[in-house]
């Protein structure tokens, strides 16, 4: 541990093995409640130093198991690096506008609103001037 008192856990630490799980599956885990789970996470009681060396062991022991069965030893949680200078960088393309023809124009522009009519019998956007058919 690199804490400076070695009685109390470090909450970074606790964070790292808390991702993608659950408060009550790690509450359950180190059988202790959700609600000092959530304390520990949110640093408002100090963690024993013991709740890290449990998780980080029975991480470990799962990833032998794993390996032991034959699975992919890939781990599920984020591995943070520095990107090389090789990197491939993707640029992003914008979609360009595609030109609609003479038919698409009169089509969209004599199309008829969907709108139900009005009570009075007019139509609801008969604001909308209609265009002329050429």
């Amino acid at each position: 541990m690199r804490f400076p008192n070695l009685r109390y856990g470090n909450n970074f630490e606790l964070q790292y093995y808390c991702q993608g799980k659950s408060i009550k599956v790690i509450a359950k885990r180190l059988r202790r409640t959700e609600r000092t789970i959530s304390d520990w996470l949110n640093c408002k009681k100090k963690m024993p130093w013991w709740v890290c060396e449990v998780l980080r062991l029975q991480d470990k022991e799962h990833e032998e198991m794993m390996r032991q069965m034959f699975w992919a030893t890939h781990k599920t949680r984020a591995k943070l690096g520095v990107v090389s200078t090789d990197a491939k960088i993707i640029p992003f393309i914008k979609k360009e506008k595609k030109e609609l023809t003479e038919e698409e124009k009169l089509f969209t522009l004599n199309r008829e609103p969907l709108s139900a009519p009005a009570p009075g019998g007019q139509a609801a956007a008969s604001h909308i001037p209609k265009a002329k058919v050429l």
